[in-house]
């Protein structure tokens, strides 16, 4: 997963992703709010993926 990719929690109390590193004010609520249950969706879809496609991943997290 790119470094640029953040996940977190902070600014509103529920778990969402901004998916642009040079706009962080966009972000995108994930309907997974269980940090575990998040890194093991990133860390199964990174181990099957080929390429990275951030709107497949928010996808997956919804």
């Amino acid at each position: 997963m790119p470094d640029n990719i953040l996940i977190d929690n902070y600014h509103v109390g529920n778990a969402h992703i901004h998916p642009d590193p040079n706009n962080h004010s966009l972000k995108i609520e994930l309907g997974q709010q269980d940090s575990d249950k998040i890194f093991e969706i990133i860390k199964d879809y990174l181990n099957v993926s080929k390429v990275f496609d951030v709107e497949e991943l928010v996808e997956m997290l919804k």
